[in-house]
Parts: structure tokens; sequence; C-alpha cells
């Protein structure tokens, strides 16, 4: 079966391109430019903070304490269901957990630039989509995301496969005047697609849509015949996604107690009205249109839109145009991203084939030029983003990756193995509580954290962990009060909750010890300088100090000491980690805010 699909694969890129040395052309071409995109990725690979969550969740699972952030407590601190599950299987296996999200990256990169050549090959012709196949090779930030460890590479194929499947059963149906077998099972092809999309990621189903409208929809009429026929093709269509939806719902309220994952609640919340949402997702949608060249192109496009129409027809609007219109839509109404321009990765092969019919509908000096400009900023994006679009909300790729780079004094992974390595026998395996007194706890509770970058330092310390900016605590993500309008994190923990639930130890977001503070003794903006982690200073307890931990190169991390345990006693008795005051200096701004 596989045999006679490719067979006729080559035979119908024989009568496109006109003769066996042309096919052969480009095909080496297609070959070279997968390699690249593949060397490409290799060469920009990188695992952030973020992915270190579903790392723990997935090691919890296999390790059998269930899909849990903190044994015990109950919160889906993720939104990509499967790829969490998938996770599970080198924690299972006792593999590196990097490594497998490498090679993994490796082939969604290689599959995601085939599938894109099959979508340019269905609407814009062979040669075009090669254009788009490059494209989307040499855009650094969708190379850079295929390894980041989350689901962007995961949804990105998805998309991309589900597009191309409904482009060739439009184009198939356009040829017969009737339904037939292979495009059926071609449905359910296109159905099994979308329920992979849709798990790996839920908010998939706004970019799954305008495909599947037009799978239900193609050459609709009235007759009873046609009615029948359309009944199958519903249920082709739909009925899987459908039934996995309903399941995933169904499980997520029973486990979770919620229909919806918790992230979502958290990274919808956009404070104020419509002038808000343009002020931070218009601008992060901006960033993305504008830093890629994308603008340039959808000027063409304009200009150009009744040819475009006249080409492509419905199936070029609801596959290209109204997926990138519906995305960026929910894109600004979230808010945007904090990490650069990740949201639009998924798209990236959608508006690539466009781009792709563009530039061959230009005269051919200009299409040269336009595609030579666009392989340029797409190519050295991550240098010239922040020079270019100066977007402080936004943490560009070289902000991303050092938080994790080894040569980095306080790189988070090693401050994590140093407090599970020195505090780790007090590890919890299960919730406490809340209602234990603060003033201290006993020689068998384990050693809390309480920080912002959820990911690495959680995941390496194997402590019980409170999430100060609320992805894994419902508490902080439903009830806390804002702190910023950064997109994703507009919660923060108040310090009096942080003492009800025990943090010992609050890293925030980490900082480096002083030798010079030693002496003087630290202030709270030393440890914030920013003024936005602790804005209720009068709930500290009155004694509150600073401790210095060293992470054995030379360097150390200095952590707000809040509630007393006899492990970090232990340490501070021996004379290995230095303990400091802490000066709380009420900043009546920051009083206002904790009001």
């Amino acid at each position: 079966m596989l045999r006679v699909g490719w067979c006729t694969w080559v035979a119908s890129q024989r009568r496109a391109l006109g003769s066996t040395d042309r096919v052969d052309t480009w095909r080496a071409a297609a070959l070279s430019v997968l390699c690249l995109g593949i060397l490409h990725a290799w060469h920009r690979r990188f695992v952030m903070d973020d992915a270190f969550i579903s790392f723990r969740y997935a090691r919890n699972l296999a390790e059998g304490h269930g899909l849990v952030f903190n044994p015990g407590e109950r919160v889906e601190g993720f939104t990509n269901l499967l790829w969490t599950l998938w996770l599970a299987i080198p924690h299972s296996l006792h593999l590196d957990p990097v490594a497998f999200v490498y090679g993994t990256g490796m082939l969604t990169v290689g599959l995601t630039l085939l599938a894109t050549l099959r979508l340019g090959r269905e609407l814009i012709g062979p040669s075009a989509a090669l254009v788009a196949m490059v494209l989307v090779a040499v855009n650094s930030t969708s190379a850079a995301f295929a390894t980041g460890g989350l689901e962007t590479g995961w949804q990105t194929l998805g998309i991309t496969l589900s597009t191309g499947l409904a482009a060739w059963i439009w184009a198939r149906e356009r040829e017969s005047d009737a339904d037939n077998a292979r495009g059926t099972n071609a449905r359910y092809v296109w159905s099994l697609v979308a329920t992979f999309t849709l798990l790996a990621r839920l908010d998939s189903a706004l970019l799954l849509a305008p495909g599947g409208w037009l799978l239900l929809t193609e050459r609709a009429t009235s007759s009873d015949e046609t009615r029948r026929l359309s009944l199958g093709r519903a249920a082709s269509v739909l009925l899987l996604p459908g039934v996995a939806l309903i399941a995933s719902s169904l499980w997520r309220y029973a486990y979770y107690g919620a229909w919806l994952p918790h992230t979502f609640h958290v990274k919808s919340q956009v404070p104020g009205g419509v002038s808000v949402w343009l002020e931070h997702g218009g601008l992060y949608a901006t960033a993305w249109f504008v830093s890629f060249g994308w603008i340039l192109v959808a000027a063409v496009l304009w200009f150009r839109r009744r040819e475009f129409s006249g080409d492509l027809g419905r199936a070029g609007l609801l596959l290209l145009v109204a997926p990138v219109v519906l995305w960026t839509a929910y894109v600004i109404r979230i808010g945007g991203d904090f990490m650069e321009l990740r949201l639009f990765v998924p798209i990236t092969p959608l508006v690539a084939t466009a781009v792709a019919w563009a530039i061959r509908r230009l005269p051919r000096g200009a299409g040269v030029a336009l595609l030579a400009l666009l392989l340029v900023l797409g190519g050295v994006h991550d240098p010239l983003f922040r020079q270019t679009l100066f977007f402080d909300r936004v943490e560009s790729m070289r902000e991303l990756r050092s938080h994790l780079d080894p040569s980095s004094p306080l790189e988070w992974r090693r401050i994590g193995r140093e407090l599970g390595r020195q505090l780790g026998n007090g590890r919890e395996s299960e919730g406490e509580s809340e209602g234990r007194s603060e003033g201290g706890s006993s020689v068998g509770d384990g050693v809390r954290i309480a920080l912002t970058p959820a990911g690495a330092i959680p995941y390496e310390s194997r402590l019980y962990t409170i999430d100060m900016l609320g992805l894994c605590d419902p508490w902080i993500g439903g009830e806390a009060r804002p702190y910023t309008d950064r997109a994703g994190h507009r919660t923060i923990a108040p310090v009096s909750y942080l003492r009800k639930r025990n943090a010992h130890l609050l890293l925030g977001h980490p900082e480096e010890g002083s030798p010079a503070k030693r002496v003087d003794g630290y202030r709270l903006r030393d440890l914030d300088p920013y003024g936005q982690l602790y804005a209720d200073q009068t709930a500290f307890p009155p004694g509150t100090t600073v401790v210095e931990m060293p992470l054995g190169n030379g360097h150390t991390v200095a952590m707000i000491y809040l509630v007393r345990h006899p492990l970090i006693e232990a340490r501070i008795a021996a004379g290995e980690w230095i303990q400091s005051a802490l000066e709380i200096e009420p900043d009546p701004s920051m009083r206002r805010q904790a009001d």
C-alpha cells in the first residue's frame, strides 16, 4: 500500500513538473531543504525552564503519584496533556528526558517540513511549495522551539498535516463527481491527526475549525443522496475528535475537578477591556508580523487578493487565511505570551505557504528580492529581535536560554540539584494540610520552597514547591491579586499566603548572594529589584533573615528564610550556609499594590 501511494505521488510530481529530470531535481532540492531544516533545529536546540513543569508531572506519573505537580495535590498546571503523557516514557525507562526531547524534536521538524511541502504542493504547486519549505526551514524561532521541551512542535506538525490533508481531500473531490472510499478514508486520517493535535494543545481547535468546515461543507447540495453522504462525512470528520474531547473533559473533571486546564484560566486573565488586549496582545502580534517581514507580504496579498481568491478559491481562504486570522485574534485576546513569539510558531507553515504564493506572483526580480529579505529576517531574527522591536514584556531566545546555560553562575538546574542534595532527606512525598502553625515544622516534614520559575529548580530538587505565579496553585491562579501585566504571569502569591502554606525558603526570581551584603545585611530590594514579588511587605514576620546556599562553583544563591526548619538550621549551625539580616523597607507604592 505504501509503495502504491509513493508511486502515485511520484507520478503526480512528474505530471506537475513535466519531466523526469525536473522531478529528480525537485526531489533533490526538497531533500536538501529537509536536511537544512533538521540541522538548523539541531544547531538551535535548547530546553526552556517551563518544559520542566511538564517533566515534573510526567515523572510523578511514572513514579505512581499521578499527574500532579506536588504529590497529593491535584491541579492541572499544564496545557499539553498528550505531550506530558509522552514525556512519561523517558522517566519510566530512566532515560535522559532532555535527550528524549531533542530526538522527538528532530523527528517532528522533519515531518513538519515534509507536511509543509505537501501542503504547498496541493495549493500552490511544487516549485512554490519548495519556497514555503525553505521559509519554514530557516525560521529561527520555529527551529528553536522545535526542541524547547513544550508541545509547540507537535502542535505545528498537527496543524500543518491536517491542513495538507484537507487540501488533498478538497482537490481530489473537485476532480471527482461523487464521494468515494478514498476520500472517506482520508477524512478518517484527518480526524486522527486533529485528535492528536487537540490533545497536544486544546486551543488548537481554532486552527482546525476552518479545515474541518471545508471538509464538512464542500460540494453540499440538497439531494437526499448528498445528505446521506454528508452524514457519513460529518461522522468521519467529527466523531473521533468529539469522542476524545468528551472523554478527556470527563476525565479532567473527575481527576482535577475542572472542565478546562487551570493554566487556561491563569493565562486568559487580561484585566481591563479591549484597549488592554490591543496594547499587550496587539503588540505581541505586531512584533511577529513586523520582525519576520510578514507585513510586507500581507500588503502584497491584499493588493492581489482577487488573484489569490481566483487561484486558491474557497480552500485557500479556509485553509491559509482563516486559521491565521482566528489564531491572531485569539493571541491578542489572551494578551500574547512572555516567550519570544512562541504562540505564532504553529501557523508559520501556513503563512509561509501564502508567502510563497505571493512571491511567485511578483515579477521575478521583486520576488527574488523579497524572498532574500525574508530569509535574512528569518535566519538572524534572534539577535535583531530586541534591537528592532524592543518589547520588554517578552523574553528573547537569548534570555530563555540563559536560565539553563551551564556557564551561568546561577544556572537553575544547578540550584535545584544543590537544594535536593543539601535538603533532599527532608523531601515530602505527599501534600500537607494548610492548617499547620506558621512557627515551624517538625523534623519529619520536608523543606518547602516558593519561587516564580517553577520548572528546573523544583524538578531537580524534588522538594515540595509553591509556584508563586499560580500556574500550579489554584488559589494563587484564581484568587491572588494581579501584580504585573506580563502575559500568563499576572498574579503573585502574597507573603501571608506563603506563610500560611509553610514556605520555608523564598527564592522568588533567584538572585546571587553578595559578600558585601553579608556585613550590612540585605534589603528587600536586593532580592526583589523590581518591587513586584513581595508586595505585602508587612506580612514578613519579625526576625526574617536571608540565607545563602553555596552552589559548588564559587557562587551562592540568596533565599529569604521565612519559616524555620531543622534541616536549614543544621546547615546554618554547621557554617555551610551563611545567614544575614533582612531589612524590610516599607514602600508606599508597594503597600498600595498589596491593598
